[in-house]
């Protein structure tokens, strides 16, 4: 990710996906709003560990922001172990489990999100 190169169009679509101003998104991320616009206006770079914030904080992919992809959606997402217990374990015993079990897990999965999407509307 070293040569990689932030494209402030891809930056702008991102935070205007999320419906966030740009305060909002420098807030996210620990910058000043000046900083933010450098950024955004292509005044400045970011180091390669900013882009990767940057690409956490507006729910988007590093390779989307420099432009190796035009899949805004994420591609990895990062778990910690003590903040997320629960969802750290069904995700390791995912990994670990056979391809049949696995399936099931994916089935849950679905089944859960349906049912929750139901009693929401």
């Amino acid at each position: 990710m070293n040569d990689y190169i932030l494209i402030p169009e891809r930056l702008i679509n991102a935070r205007e996906s999320l419906g966030i101003t740009k305060a909002e998104a420098s807030r996210r991320l620990g910058l000043s709003k000046i900083g933010y616009n450098r950024y955004e206006s292509g005044e400045r770079s970011p180091y390669p560990q900013m882009i990767k914030a940057i690409a956490d904080a507006l729910n988007t992919s590093v390779d989307y922001l420099v432009g190796l992809t035009d899949n805004p959606e994420i591609d990895t997402v990062q778990l910690n172990r003590l903040q997320d217990a629960g969802i750290f374990e069904f995700v390791v015993d995912y990994k670990n489990a056979e391809e049949s079990a696995k399936k099931r897990y994916i089935a849950y999965a679905k089944a859960f999100k349906k049912s929750k999407t139901e009693k929401n509307s």
